[in-house]
């Protein structure tokens, strides 16, 4: 058994997220962070000025609505330090440190194919197994610093942005060079200039930039925005940037060019790169429209910077603006009026070397006390790259991506199950709100891994032919734009030898997070789904015993006997279980019911129980009584803190279909009149109990019966289609329940064929599912009902009814009776237990 269930590389926003978000799913989580602290990106670019392009009250999680409230951001657009402090305050808030590993490198991951788990291997030589490896290593990780001859010699000290000293760096009566004039690039330089003696800027690249605007957060502001916060999360998930911008609708082109140069001064004046973009429909599709947008920005730095032949050195034009990552900032241009400032173009004079003193040109030498280098990252793939992963085959992740990154809906890369990656290539990523994305991703992630376990598949990776044909959409969408026609590390231009291969996703993360989830509402179309090892896993030895003594004493097969002899046998069976655990009050009742006195017994646990359970017992309407499962309920009933009324229903063949199922809803309108007295309530049942329950719950909503708080199934009948994979694995085997018995049971209880279809007879045949109160299912491996239980689940997850599914990969059908023999009775109870108590407890 794998030590963990989920392995993730990385701290920083998405890996935070991730253990959260796993954890919380019950699941076993770490996350391996290379850092002395979390915080990723945030953490190791401490240089001066490091501040975020995307506004604070959008750059923040998203998921608890608690935190939301809780936490004040002191300006517009956040600076590392505020974002730091934000991280370790969503650490500390939800007790994630227990399961983040600093300062330790994931080197390694290789995935076995017999296993069907990672292992994943770290710097200090130790290792663990996972059954799902989760990248969180973030698209800008792994910086860069260029290959200038001579850089061993220089007798100064040299940084890198992205691994700025944590104590900070003096600059006061230095000269320095800094090289590199992006994002990062465009906020270090004025910091740097306000203290050293000289600062050379080394530009090969002019890059736009818009003023932030930046300021103070108004606190009667915050508090209104605050008030509707959810709301406007809700438009985010939707808009395109994943942050809701307000543009105009209307294409550039089409306005006259007063009122075009009228809004964009209006967004220049507010300040934000994404509102002034994002003005016009054209901006980023048509080329003379952006030539409008770029000549505007390059007035506004002629009008800045004093020097017209500086001016025009910091003038882009060769590239469309937006291109390239649109630059923030309030004092970058202002800042080459300095008189200590000199602005060193190296397109025409490239850099040719570094000596012990400084930087020569192809026509100068600068003299320099230190050097700074903003030059960027290897983006997308390359912190991934950096680990050795190797997927099926031993086929290392870094020789499949040697033309290109590449990756099912940006997160699953073919050949590599049960891998995934947060933002990876052919996602929105660096093109969207990150945080936003992250969320989305790890929660889809999330919900794949739970529905992998519960339908016991072992492993989960995406088909080639879903991954070419996602990554050719990708291409297309890309290519419908302007971004291509830049040289920019958005393709990979900035990394020598590096495939040009434009792999974000450039649709927009609305469409994108509303393809993710039709892709998981289809079952996860264009995945292969394994249940090999699943099925292969044997019987647990305690619930082996079970059948060896069924076998051991004989008998004809169910559909061979008379229902007298099988309700004998039943009752015999169930004298092996013993007493179950001791409650409070038992007592039983007779319930009105249409037909006539209905039997049942109510088991309280406790004075004050929260709310109320309505069960109803297998036995495939045929066989069972209330006296057969009265050591599981009495255990439920422990378990969750609630009356259980365990209902004695009428019987087939004396009663046919719809006797049971009329009888379980007159037991539900007595118990929620009678009993509950305004507490919550729920039904529940196994097998045809399950089934019972099922078709309660539909009755309750088609007819505005009782408010239903949960829907407990335990391995529940709910179609008579009794050709799905699960009973032929089965067919003819001793797992207490086969095809043949479950065809002796439908002939019993509903022998006109026709009526079967009913959805009170088959509860996945119902055509609407909306509605129904949340699901919580047990399954087991080894039952012929496997599969029909999954499929219900399946109906419910895509009519969007909560499910909760619990999932026993070694256990048969029954076992959540045997409370005195199993284990994992005990412990499906236990856990089906404690969900109704907390529903009980809202």
């Amino acid at each position: 058994m794998a030590d963990l269930d989920v392995a993730v590389a990385g701290a920083g926003f998405a890996g935070i997220y991730a253990v959260h978000a796993f954890r919380s799913a019950g699941l076993t989580v770490r996350a391996f962070e290379a850092g002395s602290g979390i915080g990723g990106t945030w953490f190791w670019n401490r240089y001066p000025g490091a501040r975020c392009d995307v506004e604070s009250k959008d750059y923040s999680y998203s998921f608890s609505p608690e935190l939301e409230q809780d936490w004040s951001w002191s300006e517009r657009y956040p600076a590392q330090p505020e974002v730091l402090r934000y991280l370790n305050h969503v650490a500390d808030r939800f007790g994630l440190w227990p399961d983040i590993q600093l300062n330790t490198r994931v080197t390694a991951a290789s995935w076995d194919t017999d296993q069907a788990e990672w292992t994943v291997t770290t710097d200090d030589g130790a290792s663990v197994t996972a059954r799902f490896f989760v990248s969180a290593v973030g698209c800008l990780s792994a910086y860069q610093v260029p290959s200038l001859p001579g850089l061993e010699t220089f007798a100064g000290p040299w940084y890198h942005t992205s691994r700025w000293p944590a104590g900070g760096v003096d600059f006061t009566r230095l000269r320095v060079g800094l090289i590199g004039t992006g994002s990062t690039g465009i906020q270090v330089a004025p910091e740097i200039a306000a203290v050293a003696e000289h600062l050379y800027v080394f530009q090969r690249t002019a890059n736009f930039a818009v003023p932030n605007r930046n300021g103070a957060t108004d606190p009667a502001w915050e508090a209104g925005f605050k008030a509707d916060y959810r709301s406007y999360r809700k438009q985010a998930q939707k808009s395109f940037l994943g942050v809701p911008i307000a543009g105009t609708g209307r294409p550039a082109l089409a306005e006259p060019p007063a009122e075009v140069q009228r809004t964009l001064t209006e967004r220049w004046q507010a300040g934000g790169g994404m509102p002034f973009l994002g003005a016009y429909t054209d901006v980023l599709v048509d080329r003379d429209a952006n030539d409008i947008v770029a000549e505007f920005m390059r007035d506004r730095i002629r009008e800045t910077v004093a020097d017209p032949a500086v001016a025009e050195l910091l003038l882009p034009r060769t590239y469309p603006v937006g291109a390239k990552r649109l630059c923030q900032s309030d004092d970058y241009f202002a800042m080459f009026n300095r008189p200590n400032v000199t602005l060193v173009d190296i397109r025409s004079a490239p850099l040719t070397s570094v000596l012990a003193r400084g930087l020569r040109t192809a026509d100068a030498f600068y003299e320099l006390d230190a050097l700074v280098f903003a030059t960027g990252f290897d983006a997308i793939s390359g912190a991934l790259n950096q680990i050795d992963v190797r997927g099926v085959g031993g086929v290392p992740l870094a020789e499949k991506w040697s033309a290109g990154p590449r990756a099912y809906l940006g997160v699953a890369p073919a050949g590599f199950p049960n891998m995934f990656i947060v933002t990876g290539p052919g996602s929105p990523s660096v093109f969207s709100n990150m945080v936003l994305s992250i969320e989305q991703h790890v929660e889809w992630i999330r919900d794949c891994v739970l529905y992998a376990g519960a339908h016991g598949y072992a492993a989960v990776q995406a088909k080639p032919s879903a991954e070419d044909a996602w990554m050719a959409h990708v291409t297309e969408v890309a290519y419908s734009t302007l971004f291509p026609l830049a040289d920019s590390w958005y393709v990979g231009a900035n990394i020598p030898g590096k495939p040009r291969v434009f792999t974000s996703y450039l649709g927009g993360v609305g469409p994108y997070r509303a393809r993710c989830d039709a892709v998981a509402a289809a079952g996860y179309e264009g995945f292969a789904l394994d249940r090999r090892l699943a099925m292969s896993s044997s019987v647990h030895p305690q619930a082996q015993l079970i059948l060896d003594g069924m076998a051991a004493a004989g008998g004809p097969p169910i559909w061979e006997m008379t229902p007298e002899q099988a309700r004998a046998m039943v009752t015999a069976n169930n004298e092996h279980i013993g007493p179950g655990p001791d409650v409070a009050s038992v007592r039983d009742v007779v319930i009105p019911g249409q037909a006539g006195g209905i039997p049942a017994r109510v088991y309280s646990p406790a004075p004050g129980a929260p709310g109320v359970v309505v069960y109803y017992h297998g036995g495939g309407w045929v066989v069972g009584s209330v006296d057969g499962w009265d050591a599981s309920v009495r255990a439920l009933a422990v378990a969750s803190g609630c009356d259980v009324v365990s209902v004695d229903y009428r019987l087939a063949p004396e009663h046919v279909f719809p006797a049971a199922a009329d009888d379980a809803y007159d037991a539900l309108e007595w118990a929620a009149g009678e009993l509950a007295d305004g507490r919550p309530v729920a039904v529940a049942g196994d097998s045809a109990g399950g089934n019972l329950a099922a078709v309660t719950a539909l009755r309750a909503r088609d007819l505005d019966g009782p408010a239903l708080a949960l829907q407990l199934l335990v391995y529940p009948v709910t179609d008579c289609d009794l050709d799905r994979t699960s009973y032929h694995e089965y067919d003819g085997a001793e797992f207490i329940v086969n095809r043949r018995d479950m065809a002796w049971y439908w002939d019993h209880y509903v022998p006109e064929p026709a009526a079967r279809m009913n959805p009170y007879a088959s509860p996945l045949r119902a055509p609407d599912m909306s509605g129904l109160p949340p699901l919580y299912l047990v399954t087991a491996e080894h039952d012929p009902l496997r599969d029909e239980g999954f499929a219900y689940a399946d109906r419910m997850r895509a009519a969007r009814v909560p499910v909760e599914h619990r999932h026993y990969g070694s256990q048969i059908h029954g076992f959540f009776s045997f409370v005195n023999l199993l284990d994992d009775a005990d412990k499906a109870i236990s856990e089906a237990g404690a969900t109704i108590r907390a529903v009980a407890k809202g």
